[in-house]
C-alpha cells in the first residue's frame, strides 16, 4: 500500500504522522563570518503564510561547520522568523581554538497559529575538544509572538561581539525541516 501524498503551499506533505512537510534553506557553499560584528544570515528559508497553520507544527535546524577563536571574542546564533527573535544561543569565548568542528540544532514548534501565533524554540550546540555542550531555551516557554498568515522566513544569523582577525566561524552544511505533527 503506498503513502498517500498531496501538496500544500508548494510543499509535499505525506499522510503518515509526524509528517515532514519539507526540507530547505540548504546550505550549499560555506556560510563564513570572520572578523566582523556584523550580524550575517548563515541560513534562510522562506516560509509561505499559512504553511505552519496549526498547533504542534514544528520546525528543526541543523547546522554544522568550524570554529575558531583566541578568546577575543563569543559568537551568538539567533533564530528569527522574518524579524522576530524566536532564540539567541551564545557559544562561551573560545580560547585559542582554530577550526574546532561543531553541530547547532534549533528544535521549534507553533504554540498557536494565526496572525497572533506563538513560536518556541530550544537549542543546544555542540563544541568538539573538550568544550561542553550550550543550551539555550525559552524559560518561560511562552514563545515568540509571530504573523503565521504572512510569508516570511526562516533564517540563522550569527555574529562575534567583538571583531578580530582570529574570529572566524564557518557553516559548511545545515538544512531546515518543517513537520506536521
Amino acid at each position: 500500500m503506498g503513502t498517500k501524498c498531496e501538496f500544500k503551499n508548494g510543499m509535499q506533505v505525506f499522510s503518515s504522522k509526524p509528517q515532514m512537510v519539507s526540507v530547505g534553506g540548504m546550505v550549499t557553499s560555506n556560510q563564513q563570518v570572520a572578523n566582523t560584528t556584523d550580524e550575517t544570515v548563515v541560513l534562510t528559508e522562506t516560509v509561505y503564510g499559512n504553511t505552519l497553520d496549526s498547533t504542534g507544527m514544528a520546525f528543526r535546524v541543523f547546522l554544522g561547520g568550524e570554529i575558531s577563536s583566541t578568546g577575543t571574542g563569543d559568537c551568538t546564533f539567533t533564530l528569527r522568523y522574518g524579524t522576530t527573535d524566536i532564540l539567541a544561543l551564545a557559544t562561551v569565548t573560545l580560547a585559542n581554538e582554530d577550526d574546532i568542528p561543531f553541530k547547532l540544532e534549533y528544535t521549534g514548534h507553533v504554540l498557536t497559529a494565526g496572525s497572533s501565533g506563538k513560536v518556541l524554540a530550544s537549542a543546544f550546540t555542540t563544541v568538539f575538544q573538550g568544550t561542553p555542550m550550550y543550551f539555550a531555551a525559552d524559560t518561560a516557554n511562552t514563545g515568540a509572538s509571530v504573523d503565521l498568515t504572512a510569508d516570511g522566513s526562516l533564517n540563522v544569523t550569527a555574529h562575534w561581539d567583538a571583531a578580530s582577525a582570529d574570529n572566524d566561524v564557518i557553516v559548511t552544511h545545515g538544512w531546515i525541516e518543517f513537520y506536521n505533527q
